[in-house]
């Protein structure tokens, strides 16, 4: 039973996260840029990317002319609706940013050679222990309020470490 009840719990953050990653529903941003993750951690590895998601359709990008604040895409591809994705390295994008919050603007050329550009802002943190790592995972917006439950399902399962720290 306490399997089930855990499968249905992760399978409901899962649902939740890809509405958030996908849904371009957290920026107001005509483009539809949208960065995850949405809370970047200083000193703490993450994933080792950040992923900008678009409502521009990939079909009419020039990808090699995709960049974020500069830094060009470590990796461009579309999504399931066809709108261009581009990855990042997190440590290259961490080392442009600073404490509290960052704006995070998306260039490129079309197909025809039209500029586009469009930003979201996201949240900056220094973080030095994993309490404070976990109280900020708590505190951020992406999600809806989806950090606190899987905080919570991990600590079920005996996961206490979210993230890795870096050496």
């Amino acid at each position: 039973m306490r399997k089930a009840v855990v499968l249905v719990g992760l399978m409901s953050v899962v649902l939740g996260l890809g509405r958030e990653a996908f849904g371009n529903n957290r920026t107001d941003d005509p483009l539809g840029i949208a960065v995850s993750p949405q809370t970047l951690i200083l000193g703490v590895e993450q994933s080792g990317r950040v992923t900008v998601h678009t409502a521009i359709a990939g079909s009419v990008v020039d990808r090699a002319t995709v960049a974020l604040n500069g830094i060009p895409a470590s990796s461009t591809w579309v999504d399931l609706r066809g709108n261009l994705v581009a990855g990042f390295g997190e440590a290259d994008v961490k080392a442009i940013v600073e404490p509290d919050e960052a704006t995070l603007t998306l260039t490129g050329n079309r197909l025809d050679g039209t500029p586009f550009a469009g930003s979201d802002t996201v949240r900056v943190i220094e973080a030095s222990s994993e309490s404070e790592i976990v109280a900020a995972l708590e505190e951020s917006s992406c999600g809806s309020g989806v950090a606190p439950p899987l905080a919570s399902m991990l600590a079920v399962l005996g996961v206490s470490a979210l993230v890795r720290r870096r050496p």
